[in-house]
């Protein structure tokens, strides 16, 4: 099962006679697979006779249901919540912990308690591969005595990594922990994009002046277009409007201090935005990550 997918499905689970059916319904059609409970282990069950993997369920038939995966060089774990539809759950969390070697290190370089660049290295058979990453804008960084966490945004969901020091002062990577934000009932969806900024000079609740902001933090200015308005729906958000013809789509941006730079947090077909159920979307993130946007 590719447990990609369902973030854009419900899931529904059934108990049988040492056996669990797993149900993912989409828009078009549904799929189902079938987990069969291992000889003298009641706890755990297997796919399709596959020993590399085992999996365990609790929670079936409550509000939440969680699915265990363990395999031989990590372990996934993943969270549903139940929907409004009786019996249909949706993902809302994802971590799997790395317990395997891996040919992959980071290097994080750190100045004042916070990282300002990060290289990540692969190894092989006579080679190395060193490559500068870039540092998203909004991701926010715990420094500890032996690990450094980064938690960062991007589109409707959080991500948390965990690196853990090694020999030479390489780091691991040891974990990933995801969230997703409910869409609930908004009728605009969070869709974070942390590399499209802009700055906006706003004056009398207009927009008089734009410019973008480079992923390397510089601006450029953005000049007047007769078919893309800007307007200031709400204190901290700004809506960007494109009209082509008889078409358009708007891109709303938002800023946690209602100033400065401005992140892209949704767009929309049309120009009917549910800033409501925006909001709250945005008030699910962690308070550290959304105050970067």
């Amino acid at each position: 099962m590719d447990f990609d997918d369902q973030l854009s499905a419900t899931v529904g689970f059934a108990s049988g006679t040492g056996t669990v059916t797993e149900t993912v319904t989409f828009p078009h059609g549904s799929r189902s697979v079938t987990f069969t409970q291992e000889s003298g282990n009641s706890g755990l069950y297997q796919l399709n006779g596959d020993t590399h993997q085992t999996f365990a369920f609790s929670g079936i038939g409550t509000n939440s249901v969680t699915e265990t995966v363990t395999g031989t060089d990590a372990t996934t774990t993943l969270t549903y919540s139940q929907t409004a539809t009786a019996g249909q759950y949706s993902l809302t969390a994802d971590s799997k912990t790395f317990t395997g070697a891996s040919d992959v290190t980071y290097g994080f370089t750190q100045s004042n308690g916070t990282v300002s660049a990060i290289s990540v290295t692969a190894t092989g058979n006579n080679w190395t591969w060193t490559h500068n990453l870039p540092i998203v804008p909004d991701a926010q960084f715990t420094i500890g005595s032996s690990t450094i966490t980064e938690t960062l945004a991007s589109g409707n969901k959080v991500d948390t990594l965990t690196f853990t020091a090694g020999t030479g002062g390489a780091y691991s990577l040891t974990s990933i922990a995801t969230n997703w934000v409910a869409q609930g009932s908004a009728t605009t969806a969070l869709d974070i994009d942390a590399f499209d900024r802009a700055q906006f000079t706003i004056s009398g609740g207009a927009v008089t002046a734009v410019a973008r902001v480079n992923p390397d933090g510089s601006t450029s200015s953005v000049a007047s277009d007769s078919h893309v308005v800007f307007s200031v729906p709400a204190a901290g958000f700004v809506e960007e409007t494109v009209t082509l013809g008889s078409h358009s789509y708007s891109k709303l941006f938002y800023s946690a201090s209602g100033g400065g730079t401005y992140t892209a947090v949704a767009e929309v077909s049309g120009s009917a935005v549910d800033l409501v159920g925006l909001k709250a979307q945005i008030a699910e993130l962690p308070s550290g990550v959304a105050a970067l946007l």
